[in-house]
């Protein structure tokens, strides 16, 4: 049959988006790079609390709760890992961990 006058106006239908769990970015899925551990007596982390979305991920370090791209000590959050924190100073990482 002929097309309908409100197909030819509409166009095609949209496809559904695909449900189910989404892929992480590439960035997110290649392995972290072994960075040194940082021992700073002034520094300790306490509490950690990693999710895949950024915007949660969260520690707390010496008493302070940081969030990636924050500061704490002299010290930027570049990521908060599963298992630690790497933190950044004059364009070197260390990695924040659990423990002397």
């Amino acid at each position: 049959p002929a097309p309908s006058a409100a197909g030819a106006l509409l166009g095609p239908a949209p496809v559904p988006a695909a449900k189910g769990p989404r892929a992480a970015p590439a960035a997110e899925t290649q392995a972290a790079p072994e960075l040194p551990r940082l021992h700073d007596p002034n520094l300790s982390l306490q509490a950690l609390a990693w999710s895949p979305d950024r915007e949660r991920r969260m520690a707390v370090i010496s008493g302070e709760v940081v969030r990636e791209g924050g500061s704490v000590g002299g010290y930027t959050v570049a990521a908060i890992r599963e298992r630690g924190v790497e933190l950044e100073r004059g364009g070197r990482r260390w990695l924040l961990t659990y423990g002397p």
